[in-house]
């Protein structure tokens, strides 16, 4: 049986907390937050983030939330409105961002809401 080699290190089994930028695809939040937790082993990412929009304000079209490396490939997170609705949410991963979008292909946000997301990608 051949030997499977284990790419994990000490720090690679750990998640590491971050902090991703956040804003909307237009407008603004009037009071919104993104908090993210991430696990890269060799050249790939796992991460998590929770956005809370208290104040939705003028934000529109779209949810942009940081990334904590660059994705050499377009990919796809998933998630789900956890506090008001709960419907799911698609996300666009490309470059140092994710973009959400609701299941339908509208903007997901609005005052109250808390969007969980998650996915994986190859960083370089």
């Amino acid at each position: 049986m051949p030997k499977i080699r284990n790419e994990q290190s000490a720090v690679g089994d750990a998640w590491v907390e971050y902090t991703p930028a956040l804003s909307a695809g237009s407008g603004s939040f009037s009071n919104a937050s993104a908090t993210g937790r991430y696990k890269k082993i060799g050249k790939t990412v796992h991460f998590t983030t929770t956005v809370t929009i208290v104040s939705n304000g003028t934000a529109g079209s779209s949810i942009v939330i940081g990334l904590p490396f660059a994705s050499i490939i377009s990919a796809m997170a998933l998630g789900r409105e956890n506090a008001s609705v709960g419907f799911m949410i698609q996300g666009l991963i490309s470059g140092s961002t994710v973009t959400l979008f609701s299941a339908s292909n509208t903007y997901p946000g609005a005052n109250g809401y808390s969007i969980i997301i998650s996915g994986t990608y190859e960083t370089s």
